[in-house]
């Protein structure tokens, strides 16, 4: 493109001369466009690129996240360990689920929903669950 024209005067140019056939600027001006056009599409592609590397991970890190439970944690085996909304452990023993902290002596036989959600951090493979 010429020094004093932009991208917007060229297509102005253009539509003009898609209405009456007419083109009052340079050869130049179409190549130059023609390439700013070529690169945006370079770009788009590329942003889509990035786009789909971005989401896959995030789908990854969604998936490697510690699940979640709003219920009292009765359905899960022995040896559970999990972390409530203050960030105490709670353990899953024969007989419920006690804090696991040295100085603390609590036991309760559900985990107390008003401390939830819990993030399960630790859950035993079914050859070390001793619920069965």
């Amino acid at each position: 493109m010429s020094e004093t024209v932009t991208v917007e005067e060229t297509i102005e140019r253009l539509e003009l001369f898609g209405r009456t056939g007419a083109w009052t600027g340079f050869r130049e001006d179409i190549l130059t466009l023609v390439d700013y056009i070529a690169g945006l599409q370079v770009e788009a592609r590329e942003k889509n690129a990035w786009e789909g590397r971005y989401n896959a991970l995030l789908e990854e890190a969604e998936a490697s996240r510690p699940p979640e439970i709003d219920d009292d944690g009765h359905d899960l085996p022995q040896g559970s360990i999990a972390i409530d909304t203050d960030g105490l452990p709670w353990g899953r023993t024969l007989w419920g689920w006690s804090i696991l902290r040295p100085d603390f002596r609590s036991r309760t036989k559900l985990l107390a929903p008003e401390n939830g959600p819990y993030t399960i951090v630790y859950t035993p493979t079914p050859k070390e669950n001793t619920n069965d």
